[in-house]
């Protein structure tokens, strides 16, 4: 499970099918900015709930009008009590309470939250430290088990309510990025503090550690040192890039597909056509495409790709056909997904999607008058699994990532696909 950029995802997730409800074309005109603090931040609270429910496509799909207004009353009814920071805090909160993970107010458009120095990520076992900043060095690896003074199970649950999400699987995906916000963490109940937290950590050799970390402006953290003991597995190379492609040997493809856009230097259709080009060739005892780590896009950049593979039947019809999939796979990418294993046969490989086949999409967006913070919102309704509701696209074959394959650089996903072939890897770059 490769790491996905919160920031990445909300500004590619964008679901490009036919689908319905579209809403009106924009936000309200702002009223003039009243005089005070208070009085500036609940024209703000006013305009998300005039405008989100007037513009997205279905709001209260899932959350109450009633429940909705209750809430925006009690905020507004705290301003005065309230730091910036749990104001903004509060936001979030009601953006993220209809259910739907595209209609958000991201945490990364606030100057005000500042990041600990260290970063997380939810493994097999538990919520991670993946890396560490200089000073925070003695928990790098270990598994969290207390934010503050409450036990990380709590945190959690405090925390995800802010989180705009489909499913638990985008929690996984992306809560980790707001665990490390002490701004969130305080307005959320789980410090007492706002410039320090306390962390308890179980290492991976069995004991325990704790450490004080402080708030750290973003970006200002310092270099960070990775968990990862072992050399770099292919699912956390080139991860910046759009989409790639190796051989491992005996033959097998591997293509990471992080994002549906096309690389302006290479498009999709000039990869595809020497991926496929080289498949002719050697003809591959499998071809792999990973959109672990993929937050969307345009779902139709990979059409050249999946025409390859059409006109490639020998290989679904063999069983080597694999596509790998997990929390990060999100909006287009899981529509790519459900087009890999529906109409051209893979197998899917990994965890849970962090998108819902059925739901939300096309994004659009405001800015709040006062704050500026950019709220996004959906606009129509994709149905893109008719059979059924299910949460999450889910794999054929279960392979989660546990917290000492992360260390030792194991991949189970591609031990999986290895394993049910019958092959051994020789080489892996």
């Amino acid at each position: 499970m490769r790491h996905i950029d919160p920031r990445v995802a909300l500004t590619l997730a964008c679901l490009l099918m036919n689908g319905c409800s579209s809403s009106p074309a924009g936000p309200s005109p702002a009223p003039p900015p009243a005089a005070t603090r208070d009085g500036r931040f609940i024209q703000d609270i006013d305009a998300l709930a005039l405008d989100l429910p007037r513009l997205h496509a279905n709001l209260f799909f899932k959350t109450t009008r009633e429940e909705f207004d209750r809430e925006v009353a009690s905020l507004k009814t705290r301003v005065a009590e309230m730091a910036d920071h749990e104001v903004v805090t509060g936001l979030m909160r009601l953006a993220a309470l209809p259910g739907d993970a595209h209609t958000a107010i991201s945490p990364f458009n606030y100057a005000g939250f500042r990041r600990l120095p260290i970063r997380v990520r939810f493994l097999a076992d538990g919520l991670t430290v993946t890396s560490t900043a200089t000073g925070a060095e003695s928990l790098l690896g270990g598994r969290i088990t207390g934010i503050g003074d409450v036990d990380v199970a709590i945190a959690i649950e405090k925390v995800a309510s802010v989180v705009s999400r489909d499913n638990e699987a985008w929690l996984r995906a992306v809560g980790p990025n707001y665990l490390v916000i002490p701004e969130i963490l305080h307005a959320r109940g789980v410090t007492p503090t706002v410039d320090r937290v306390r962390l308890r950590v179980a290492m991976p050799d069995g004991t325990s550690a704790e450490a004080e970390l402080p708030a750290v402006t973003s970006g200002q953290e310092g270099t960070f040192k990775d968990a990862l003991t072992a050399a770099t597995p292919l699912y956390r190379q080139r991860t910046s890039e759009n989409y790639w492609y190796t051989w491992i040997e005996p033959d097998v493809v591997y293509l990471q597909f992080n994002r549906c856009q096309d690389a302006s230097s290479d498009p999709m259709s000039s990869f595809a056509a020497r991926i496929f080009a080289d498949v002719d060739r050697r003809v591959p005892k499998a071809v792999i495409v990973d959109l672990r780590g993929n937050g969307g896009g345009n779902s139709s950049v990979a059409d050249p790709l999946f025409a390859g593979l059409r006109s490639r039947r020998y290989l679904a019809e063999s069983g080597r056909l694999f596509a790998f999939i997990g929390s990060g796979t999100f909006s287009s990418a899981l529509l790519n997904s459900i087009t890999l294993k529906r109409d051209l046969g893979a197998i899917l490989v990994g965890e849970p999607t962090g998108g819902r086949p059925n739901g939300y999409g096309e994004v659009r967006s405001f800015n709040l008058p006062n704050s500026g913070l950019p709220v996004s919102y959906s606009t129509k309704f994709f149905r893109a699994w008719p059979e059924g509701d299910p949460e999450s696209l889910f794999p054929d074959v279960p392979a989660a990532i546990s917290s000492a394959d992360y260390r030792e650089g194991r991949d189970p996903a591609l031990d999986a696909v290895f394993t049910r072939l019958g092959l051994t890897k020789t080489s892996q770059p």
